[in-house]
């Protein structure tokens, strides 16, 4: 397998990290800051506590992963191992009914992936009931997509941030059927969609905290991929090293 450097750097104000493979390829990095005035030995905790950090997951006993983009896929990892099934199919989170009489089967992909949010804003857009977005798209439908949504919302566009919530709610559901089913320490959400940030975040919380009541879910984390849109591309080729299938 090939090993995987943490390189540290450590400045008066911050902590930056980065984790890289022998060819200098950075899979993820964070930084935080230094908070010298704590003294060396509380710096090194912290320089420790990062690196250890880097990559959600790995201190998780049970672990579900949202990939959020032009589709919606996922993974199940039960005591630290990726649960694939018989098919090798298990864990298409994206398959799940969400919306029993919606479009098409229903599934989340259907109603909160990439394109069916971004359909949402071009209706709004050609609607004229999205004013910000079309400021900044320059009234070109083509330039909608989840980040240019996700500004207008900030920008003050009410229509377009509830067809965020409205998607993020859905995508809600599906983490709550997922948690009161494994009841999973961590829920990573990835993809270019989690790009959206807090607005997306703070309502699938709130979701999960309004939907399910047989147990507590403040033990439930929910949290932003560390690696960003290469979460997949990473995973599949950690998977297929573990496997074996790349030269050493």
């Amino acid at each position: 397998m090939t090993p995987v450097y943490a390189s540290v750097d450590l400045g008066g104000t911050s902590i930056k990290c980065a984790l890289a493979d022998a060819s200098g390829s950075i899979a993820c990095s964070r930084s935080i800051p230094t908070q010298s005035y704590e003294g060396p030995e509380s710096v090194l905790r912290r320089i420790a506590g990062l690196v250890a950090d880097l990559g959600h997951g790995r201190s998780a006993n049970t672990m579900v992963f949202f990939a959020l983009g032009t589709g919606i896929g996922g993974g199940v990892a039960v005591d630290g191992k990726l649960r694939l099934g018989p098919l090798g199919a298990a864990g298409e989170l994206g398959h799940q009914i969400v919306v029993p009489d919606g479009p098409k089967c229903g599934c989340l992909e259907t109603v909160a992936s990439g394109p069916a949010i971004a359909a949402q804003g071009i209706r709004l857009l050609l609607s004229g009931l999205a004013p910000r977005l079309q400021e900044l798209v320059g009234g070109d439908a083509s330039r909608v997509t989840t980040r240019t949504m996700a500004a207008a919302a900030e920008a003050g566009d009410t229509n377009v941030r509830d067809a965020i919530v409205r998607a993020a709610r859905y995508l809600g559901v599906g983490v709550v059927n997922i948690v009161v089913t494994l009841h999973p320490d961590l829920v990573v959400l990835g993809g270019g969609v989690a790009q959206i940030g807090p607005l997306l975040f703070d309502t699938v919380r709130q979701t999960l905290r309004d939907s399910l009541g047989m147990f507590p879910t403040d033990d439930v984390q929910i949290m932003p991929s560390m690696l960003g849109e290469q979460a997949g591309t990473l995973g599949g080729i950690a998977l297929a090293m573990k496997h074996g299938l790349l030269d050493e």
